[in-house]
């Protein structure tokens, strides 16, 4: 049976390692926004964080190449020089870095949780691990909820961003990069929870074990040792 004080460590475990698998799944698909029907000269199909995919894509309105794209590419290719700064502004650099905090910080406190799971450190270094969970789960659930923001909002409104923008919609990854987000916020909550838990237990334990007021005796006349030993020895 499992004990009632690690209910919170086993639901923040649970909930950061199905964060961390859906927030990398969302961080290397192409699948953030895709076009509902295949337009007819369009050539764009889907897009991610790092990949955009193409079919027989030619840059009509940026004619600075005579290629025509087909497939998926990086966006650090060297096929994707030309197109680099289009598909990939700043605004969407800023994601990739917000997002790649997330993941690290999502991995880091999966291996806290782990740590404090297994209790293989002492109480007090538990209690550490268990704030700095808590902390990162926080700090990566802002990132991620920021980033999905920034991106639904320009994939909205910014209209020259991608060709026919009448036609793209956002995709599953997206969706899981929401998911991750609010996963990763409710284990912050069951850890953070779990570090208030051990702090009320040290200091209910620290109360019971001699921190009330010590008493203290005057100490005995000088003639007390001679007048009690006399008294021995009628």
């Amino acid at each position: 049976m499992v004990e009632r004080s690690r209910i919170f460590s086993i639901a923040g475990l649970i909930l950061s390692s199905l964060a961390a698998i859906f927030v990398i799944a969302s961080f290397a698909s192409p699948y953030w926004v895709e076009t509902e029907t295949r337009v007819s000269g369009s050539g764009f199909e889907r897009m991610g964080l790092w990949v955009a995919c193409f079919h027989n894509y030619y840059p009509v309105n940026r004619p600075i190449t005579n290629k025509r794209y087909e497939g998926c590419w990086q966006g650090i290719s060297y096929e994707m020089n030309d197109l680099y700064d289009h598909f990939f502004p700043v605004w969407l650099r800023a994601v990739q870095a917000l997002m790649t905090l997330a993941v690290l910080m999502t991995l880091a406190c999966v291996k806290l949780n782990i740590i404090y799971f297994i209790r293989c450190c002492s109480h007090n270094r538990n209690r550490i691990f268990v704030l700095i969970s808590a902390i990162f789960s926080f700090v990566a659930a802002f990132f991620l909820i920021l980033s999905t923001i920034i991106f639904g909002v320009k994939v909205d409104q910014d209209r020259e961003w991608l060709p026919q923008p009448d036609s793209v919609s956002l995709a599953w990854a997206y969706g899981f990069a929401i998911l991750a987000g609010f996963l990763t916020l409710f284990s912050g909550m069951c850890m953070a929870t779990d570090f208030v838990r051990m702090r009320l237990e040290d200091k209910y334990d620290s109360a019971a074990h001699g921190s009330g007021p010590a008493v203290r005796y005057a100490a005995p006349p000088p003639n007390y040792n001679h007048a009690v030993n006399g008294k021995h020895r009628y």
